[in-house]
């Protein structure tokens, strides 16, 4: 014989608690998720700064062993052509002349769609 009044299922209770632990843990992942996109951005201007200033001193290099090797380099925004496939989208290099022989301190800025800009700078060598 089954018992009519035999009721399955949660209480209100157990269901307030369950949602109570979720919603902390929800409160407290959300900010880190926040922070470690931040970091990933800074890394990632920060990684691409350096790959545009070690390509530039390659170029450098080259270009001083033989001038029909390489490209001339006479504005920081000219090194977005030094790299493969050229600069990520939202990545601008604010342009600054560079004269033969001299170098410069450029700086790379990540523009996303929503969020902060995040900069980086690296040194330019202009070469003719």
């Amino acid at each position: 014989m089954h018992d009519r009044n035999q009721v399955n299922g949660f209480t209100l209770v157990e269901l307030i608690l369950v949602l109570i632990i979720v919603v902390t843990i929800v409160a407290f992942s959300v900010p880190k998720y926040v922070k470690l996109t931040v970091d990933a951005r800074k890394s990632a201007v920060i990684s691409i700064a350096g790959a545009l200033g070690a390509s530039n001193a390659l170029n450098y290099s080259i270009r001083h062993s033989n001038t029909n090797e390489g490209i001339a380099i006479s504005n920081c925004a000219n090194l977005a052509t030094l790299l493969a496939g050229g600069l990520p989208t939202n990545y601008v290099v604010t342009p600054a002349v560079v004269a033969p022989g001299t170098s410069v301190v450029c700086s790379l800025t990540d523009i996303p769609r929503s969020g902060e800009k995040v900069d980086a700078s690296f040194y330019a060598f202009g070469v003719s």
